[in-house]
């Protein structure tokens, strides 16, 4: 129990951080949800507004390829790494 209250207060802080970071960039939205034990943090991003310029100032390494600009690829991509689709 103390580990779990561990992690899920470090997920927290993360998310605090990232949240943070992305709030001025329009077509991105971080969002952490609660369901008991389970933390789902969601990355939604509208490519059709996002500034890219932006997002490499926070991130560097950030940039553009098959997965995120195709959906499909992307879904493929999260479903062999073991995420479920909802």
């Amino acid at each position: 129990e103390f580990i779990a209250k561990a992690q899920k207060e470090a997920v927290q802080e993360t998310y605090a951080i990232t949240k943070e970071q992305f709030k001025n960039i329009e077509g991105f939205i971080v969002t952490l949800e609660s369901e008991g034990e389970k933390l789902i943090q969601s990355f939604d991003m509208d490519y059709t507004k996002i500034d890219v310029a932006k997002l490499k100032e926070i991130d560097p390494k950030f940039k553009l390829n098959e997965y995120s600009t195709s959906f499909e690829a992307m879904k493929k991509v999260l479903l062999e790494a073991g995420f479920q689709q909802k």
